[in-house]
């Protein structure tokens, strides 16, 4: 899996489940990423968007 060390906009939230859904990427690694980012909002957007 790749590092997003990156700073998730509210913008970009479907453009990253999008992505997340492209690679094949697990949603439990995906809401590890966003809770190592400290973006709970983009971890409610994950959980509401499964």
């Amino acid at each position: 899996m790749a590092q997003l060390d990156i700073y998730i906009k509210p913008k970009d939230k479907v453009k990253l489940t999008r992505k997340a859904n492209k690679f094949n990427v697990s949603i439990s690694k995906l809401m590890v990423t966003a809770a190592l980012m400290c973006d709970k909002e983009v971890m409610e957007e994950i959980k509401h968007g499964q």
